[in-house]
């Protein structure tokens, strides 16, 4: 559980990253250092978020394969999700 936990704040900063990123560039848009900061956070969210799914299952429906839709647990199927 501690390393599910891990892995999902890993997802969620490096989400915050990209989300953060994208502001400054909707005011900064000709910042070219910045665009390159907000490629490589993008590229550094999708290869946790990749990481994420293979390892503990789905975060979005998108992420969803048939297979996994039925044999994967729920969220409130883990321990201590607050539920």
């Amino acid at each position: 559980m501690k390393q599910r936990n891990a892995a999902l704040k890993a997802v969620s900063e490096k989400g915050f990253a990209v989300t953060e990123w994208n502001l400054y560039l909707d005011t900064h848009p000709t910042d070219m250092q910045a665009f390159a900061e907000f490629k490589r956070a993008v590229n550094e969210y999708k290869l946790v978020k990749e990481s994420f799914v293979n390892e503990h299952g789905p975060l979005f429906n998108t992420d969803i394969c048939r297979k996994s839709w039925i044999s994967d647990p729920w969220p409130w199927d883990y321990e201590g999700c607050g539920c």
